[in-house]
């Protein structure tokens, strides 16, 4: 069968944050802080310093990075 596979990669946006939050929690056994997530994004996403990266398949979110530049 040849399958193939449409992995997209773009910029972290606000209404990605739940779904990366529901990542986060199916990795570590705690619940993470939705309210202070939200608080970060709004400091840092327009910080050239940081990237902050999700990886979509199917349109749905499977992976996500953030890098820091700082010099």
């Amino acid at each position: 069968m040849n399958e193939s596979l449409e992995l997209i990669f773009d910029k972290l946006k606000e209404e990605d944050l739940e779904e990366v939050a529901q990542l986060y929690d199916a990795e570590r056994p705690m619940n993470t802080n939705r309210t202070k997530m939200k608080q970060t994004f709004s400091q840092i996403k327009d910080n050239p310093d940081y990237q902050m990266i999700v990886a979509k398949y199917n349109n749905v979110i499977c992976g996500f990075c953030k890098g820091n530049y700082s010099s």
